[in-house]
């Protein structure tokens, strides 16, 4: 009886030794996420400082801007924002607010590229895709490939802005009404909306 009671002993001490072990290594989990995630978002809003006074330097000499460069500069800051969604969600309070931030970006260089585009190099080709984490998903995400692949078959040429339909922002907002979007995914090529999926050679015949 004695021997049982100690075995018993035994397998709640290793059982509670195992337990504790594993909250300990879950903390250590938990506190290095944060440190990364830390690390990451003031990567991001350093990142997001440098291209807003990128854009307002070049909105005083248009012509004199590398459209390339900050097209890729964009891109690599949307990398890191997928990152940051991969490991804490989409919906994530830190995230939305990073994506807000990055939309407010990306619509403040929209209208610089606009702007160079009519005084400058006519043969820019400008998209707006609209798109959405909540509804028709599988659509947005075809549909986000589809302009990707555009983008790196012209990264001379293309510049696209993707935006989250669902962001509640005034200049947002703004965007939408302007060009009646009411759907999504909703693709805009130079001021001209197409609704709904569209496949490559759709896309490319417009550029």
């Amino acid at each position: 009886m004695r021997l049982v009671r100690s075995i018993h002993v035994l397998v709640f001490s290793v059982v509670t030794l195992v337990f504790l072990l594993g909250v300990l290594l879950g903390m250590k989990v938990f506190e290095y996420r944060i440190k990364e995630f830390e690390t990451t978002s003031k990567l991001l809003r350093r990142y997001l400082m440098d291209l807003q006074l990128q854009a307002l330097i070049a909105s005083k000499n248009i012509c004199n801007i590398d459209v390339t460069r900050m097209g890729e500069d964009k891109i690599r800051l949307g990398k890191y924002l997928s990152v940051l969604e991969s490991q804490l969600g989409k919906e994530h309070k830190d995230v939305l607010d990073l994506k807000r931030d990055y939309t407010l970006l990306s619509i403040h260089q929209w209208v610089l590229m606009k702007d160079y585009q009519e005084k400058c190099d006519p043969n820019i080709t400008l998209v707006l895709f609209f798109y959405s984490n909540v509804n028709n998903v599988s659509e947005c995400e075809k549909q986000g490939y589809v302009l990707d692949y555009l983008y790196y078959s012209h990264p001379k040429t293309v510049v696209v802005y993707a935006l989250d339909y669902d962001i509640d922002m005034g200049s947002l907002n703004v965007l939408k009404e302007l060009y009646n979007v009411r759907t999504v995914p909703t693709v805009i090529i130079n001021d001209v909306k197409l609704e709904g999926f569209h496949s490559f050679d759709e896309l490319e015949r417009m550029i």
